[in-house]
């Protein structure tokens, strides 16, 4: 399931979607793709690095158009969660993920981050 990408989310794939902390026990979770960073469901996969990359910038970029206590409320822990998966990956592999980073990668994160993919 987590090799054949059915289970992929955002930025990560999710191992197990009906027993998520974010929701009720046996429905399926309606967190926001950011809170995967934060998940004990959460598996991070080699081919999700390239997004990673993409959104860890986004995030980067964000921070200069954001207040200071906007962007740590709602940027900052995820930043410093790819950060952490970006620095486990290696510095090698993070620059070949970026050369990889897609117009589509670019515009899924961008959604993300604008919320377009939260469950309203």
């Amino acid at each position: 399931m987590l090799v054949a990408r059915d289970a992929d989310t955002v930025l990560t794939a999710c191992s197990d979607n009906l027993h998520s902390p974010h929701s009720t026990e046996g429905q399926p979770c309606k967190a926001s793709f950011l809170k995967c960073l934060d998940c004990p469901c959460a598996r991070a996969l080699p081919h999700h690095l390239p997004i990673q990359v993409a959104a860890r910038d986004l995030l980067q970029h964000k921070q200069n158009e954001m207040t200071a206590l906007r962007w740590a409320q709602r940027l900052a822990y995820p930043f410093s969660q790819l950060e952490d998966l970006l620095d486990r990956a290696g510095a090698a592999a993070v620059q070949n993920a970026r050369q990889q980073v897609t117009d589509t990668d670019r515009a899924l994160v961008a959604r993300l981050l604008n919320r377009e993919l939260d469950h309203q």
